[in-house]
């Protein structure tokens, strides 16, 4: 009786352990690093969540429409820096748009075009994004000289309006 009382108990304890460790690895994760020396003989590893591009991807070009249909909404500025900059990582996402393509015998030389113009608009959306960071206050729409190193294209998709629309994510630090 002993026994299988120590065994139903062992059972309960592992299938526990096994669900504090699934809740930890669904909410971001903490490890232990082994074979570090030191004072302390483990180190704590973040793993983060993943991120769904797709979702950043419409929910920061909504904000960005929403923000351009309506520019002295300190509330829509506010939405668009909680969605865009991830405090953790020191990361700034946005989405950069083109204008409208005229497809023609250079249609290559147009996406091209397209392509860095939705580039160089999500880097200017960065630079806002940062300032307000930075300001703690939501300054208007204004000229804005940046320094951008860096940065990578995460999506880039030909919109029905014959636009380009890009997701760029770029290291904070590198906006200066």
């Amino acid at each position: 009786m002993k026994r299988f009382l120590l065994i139903f108990l062992a059972v309960i304890f592992i299938s526990q352990a096994c669900q504090k460790r699934e809740q930890e690895m669904q909410q971001g994760e903490l490890s232990q690093k082994e074979g570090v020396s030191g004072t302390d003989s483990t180190v704590l590893v973040i793993k983060p969540k993943p991120i769904n591009y797709d979702s950043m991807f419409v929910v920061l070009l909504n904000l960005r429409q929403e923000i351009e249909n309506n520019p002295m909404d300190t509330t829509l500025r506010r939405n668009l820096l909680q969605a865009a900059y991830d405090t953790t990582w020191e990361t700034i996402m946005a989405v950069g748009l083109s204008d409208s393509i005229t497809f023609g015998a250079d249609s290559v030389l147009s996406l091209r075009t397209a392509e860095r113009a939705a580039k160089l608009d999500a880097y200017r959306w960065c630079a806002y994004i940062k300032r307000w960071k930075n300001e703690g206050k939501f300054s208007n729409f204004s000229q804005i000289n940046a320094n951008l190193q860096g940065g990578r294209v995460i999506k880039s998709v030909k919109t029905p309006d014959n636009r380009v629309a890009l997701l760029l994510e770029v290291k904070s630090h590198l906006i200066q």
